[in-house]
């Protein structure tokens, strides 16, 4: 195996090849050198100029040297929520009240705070001059000019080429106390995106040989990638032992780049500092915070050899890799505590969780499948073993593919999984992974057979924080899970004396469901404090 280090980490991370700044327009720069040049011919032939050419002169001195926007980590995604002006000279006061004009990718804008400030976009002190501006975006849509584009033939998100951005006119003072504006139009300002989140972040690639196909049989080489966050209370406490979240993306964020794993779903929320101060280090509660680990497949975690992604009725083509990966950075990290290594992913990242406990089921102490696309049924395939195509309009989805009614999730299943500590979490109007073909007839059979230690929150629909009037489409039950609204769940007794599906009543006012978790006397308010609980 061989690791190597991605190029970018932390709140620098930049994306694209590093350039030179464009200092300004060229077109804007030659029209006011060739207009000073012209001002200066006709007065020195007596013609003169007016006081408000001059100011109008003037005003065009000031000009942007650099643009930079920040971004963070949504429950629908990256959005941008801060620009970054450098201008060509040190101004004492800027109008946060002039009307200004503000698009992203064509997309107005709203300023929520225009003001001085320094390198980093923090506000200076009242009176103090800056070459810097910072304008404060207001987010309150998820369709604000993305960064993200979607890769129609690899069915995954990556980076827009360009994100264009225009500001003006900005009204601001100059040093020797003259108006002046500033004026920006159509700036390329994607390779100077700072990625605030991602700050305390570490980024690896890491090369597997030897990997056998589960389709082909044949062994193959694979490398796969990852963002990686220590918790501050290990770098001061180095014989304490911390556990670790280990997160598993969906679909979408697949490929070679794991920042798009971590802000396509909000997943720096585990290294927040609401979710790492419910983490404690073990036998110390006293210390907080927890390792995080987000791992990126080059496909998808379904792929089952044939590099497409699969109905979730098979063995994940990435399952000896994912475990190599686990294993080494545990292993390479002394204050993971490996009996506190938690599992958790949505959707693709949902299946792999369970693939990977039927797999290894002596080595995660929790695990936390969200919208969990592993099938409770087997799929028609071909006699090589390929899946049967039904629909190829739909390639991509579960639903292009031929269910049966032959069992997938059998009696052998259900006896590796029941003694693990699991924690589903789904909601009922999932359009992309239905709940009564996946996760609820598996709950049932688990619960059925005894499990004491397993949950299920069931939503009847996915509501928004970050937009709090915006009803998500159901698949996306990981919004909840992060914005740690996953608190109540399905009543197991319920479940198990009701006939077939009948006992499952999906509940939002209640984090998903009217019971509380209750493990060996002891009642855990939600999925997180529940998490810390857990280990081998």
């Amino acid at each position: 195996m061989v690791r190597g280090l991605l190029r970018g980490s932390g709140f620098s991370a930049r994306i694209g090849d590093k350039r030179e700044v464009v200092v300004m327009k060229k077109a804007k720069y030659w029209w006011s050198l060739l207009a000073g040049c012209l001002g200066a011919l006709l007065v020195l032939r007596g013609w003169g100029a007016s006081q408000a050419a001059r100011a109008q002169a003037e005003s065009d001195q000031v000009q942007v040297v650099q643009a930079k926007i920040q971004a963070q980590g949504y429950e629908f995604g990256p959005a941008v929520n801060k620009i970054v002006l450098q201008v060509s000279q040190a101004v004492t006061a800027v109008d946060p009240d002039a009307q200004l004009e503000v698009t992203t990718q064509g997309k107005a804008r709203q300023v929520s705070a225009l003001y001085l400030a320094d390198e980093q976009g923090q506000a200076l002190p009242e009176g103090q001059a800056s070459q810097w501006l910072a304008l404060d975006l207001v987010v309150d849509s998820w369709d604000l000019g993305s960064l993200f584009g979607y890769n129609q033939e690899r069915l995954i998100s990556q980076w827009q080429d360009k994100y264009l951005i225009a500001v003006g006119p900005v009204q601001v003072t100059t040093q020797e106390g003259k108006p002046a504006q500033v004026r920006l139009a159509d700036y390329d300002a994607l390779p100077y995106l700072e990625l605030q989140d991602l700050a305390g972040y570490q980024f690896e690639q890491v090369h597997v040989d030897g990997v056998t196909n589960p389709l082909t049989g044949q062994e193959e080489s694979q490398t796969l990638h990852y963002g990686a966050f220590e918790p501050a209370a290990a770098k001061d406490q180095v014989q304490a032992k911390f556990p670790l979240l280990i997160w598993l993306h969906g679909q979408a964020e697949g490929g070679e780049d794991p920042r798009i794993t971590l802000l396509g779903n909000e997943v720096t929320a585990l290294s927040r500092p609401q979710v790492q101060e419910i983490f404690t280090a073990t036998d110390q509660p006293e210390l907080k915070g927890a390792y995080v680990l987000a791992v990126q497949t080059p496909t998808y975690w379904m792929d089952e050899g044939d590099g497409l992604n699969g109905p979730g009725a098979g063995h994940s083509r990435y399952t000896e890799s994912l475990m190599q990966v686990i294993s080494d950075y545990v292993a390479s990290h002394p204050q993971i505590d490996p009996h506190r290594v938690h599992l958790m992913g949505c959707s693709n990242g949902g299946y792999m969780t369970l693939n990977m406990a039927l797999h290894y089921p002596d080595y995660f102490a929790g695990l936390v499948p969200q919208a969990t696309a592993y099938s409770y049924y087997e799929f028609q395939r071909l006699d090589n073993g390929h899946y049967l195509i039904k629909d190829p309009k739909k390639r991509g989805s579960i639903q292009a593919y031929a269910p049966t009614q032959r069992v997938w999730f059998d009696q052998d299943k259900v006896a590796a999984l029941k003694n693990q500590a699991i924690w589903f979490v789904h909601s009922l109007d999932d359009p992309t992974v239905p709940a009564n073909a996946y996760v609820l007839p598996i709950y049932k059979d688990l619960v059925d057979a005894g499990g004491q230690n397993v949950w299920l929150s069931l939503f009847q629909s996915v509501q928004g924080q970050d937009l709090p009037k915006m009803r998500y489409s159901g698949h996306f039950s990981w919004i909840p899970f992060f914005n740690q609204q996953v608190q109540g769940v399905q009543d197991p007794e319920a479940i198990r004396q009701s006939p077939g599906l009948s006992g499952f009543e999906p509940d939002n006012a209640n984090g998903g469901g009217k019971a509380q978790v209750q493990v060996a006397g002891q009642t855990y308010q939600d999925v997180f404090h529940w998490l810390n609980a857990q280990h081998r």
